[in-house]
């Protein structure tokens, strides 16, 4: 990146912390109308089989894991009537849209060995058109009194401590592992957390994490909030280079 350019990206960033609390204006309220309630919520696909989750962010971009892009090809967004789970059979030709990936980011600096900085970025072709069951997740970089480190884990309500030990004593270690495995991955990692803010007599639901790995006991997540910089870089430089090749100055 030319220096030109980086002085560019950093003025523009500045710009966007002292002047707006969401990266777009229209993301999603907590209280709106119809039966979807996560209209931001992203099916990845890659050869027609459903191998994450992510969440709509804005008209152009979905946020996931790096765990879920790195190395693929051909990938493809699915948005509406998703709920976030692999047994969900809730489509209609009527609600769903697709759009296949033209750029993949991921961050430079993750380890698939250690789940380190597991966030990634897609990039639309074109720009979705909201609608009551598609529409994008907060992003919001002014947020006072939250934990930015670079992870955070939540307890499974329903888990059961020292259960999959009993299963082996009474099943053996194989069966054991295999159920094991298969309560794990039910959790499709790149699935976002997220959490109401009240801002300006409007309560709208801000993205804080992005589920990197978990167990049978825990959920380990991304904390978005720690990557802010990084998300609204990125679609900003993005933005710049399009503007660019516009002949635009």
């Amino acid at each position: 990146m030319s220096a030109v350019r980086w002085i560019i990206l950093c003025t523009l960033l500045l710009i966007y912390k002292g002047t707006a609390q969401f990266l777009d204006s229209k993301c999603a309220t907590v209280e709106y109308k119809g039966s979807i309630r996560t209209p931001w919520l992203a099916e990845i696909q890659t050869k027609s089989k459903l191998i994450c989750a992510g969440s709509l962010i804005n008209k152009r971009y979905v946020l996931t894991a790096a765990s879920c892009i790195e190395s693929q090809t051909q990938l493809v967004v699915r948005l509406g009537n998703f709920n976030g789970s692999l047994s969900d059979n809730s489509y209609s030709d009527n609600t769903y849209e697709e759009y296949p990936v033209s750029e993949a980011y991921v961050h430079k600096s993750y380890s698939a060995d250690t789940h380190e900085h597991n966030i990634g970025l897609l990039k639309l072709p074109t720009a979705v058109k909201y609608k009551q069951h598609i529409k994008p997740l907060c992003i919001t970089e002014n947020v006072n009194n939250i934990n930015k480190s670079l992870t955070f884990k939540i307890l499974k309500k329903n888990a059961k401590i020292g259960f999959w030990e009993s299963i082996k004593s009474v099943f053996g270690s194989s069966c054991a592992d295999i159920k094991k495995q298969e309560y794990v991955s039910s959790d499709l990692i790149g699935s976002p957390f997220s959490k109401p803010i009240f801002y300006w007599g409007v309560s709208r639901n801000v993205q804080h994490g992005i589920l990197s790995f978990s167990n049978p006991e825990t959920y380990v997540y991304t904390n978005v909030i720690g990557y802010t910089d990084w998300i609204i870089l990125n679609v900003l430089e993005i933005d710049i280079i399009m503007t660019n090749s516009r002949g635009v100055n």
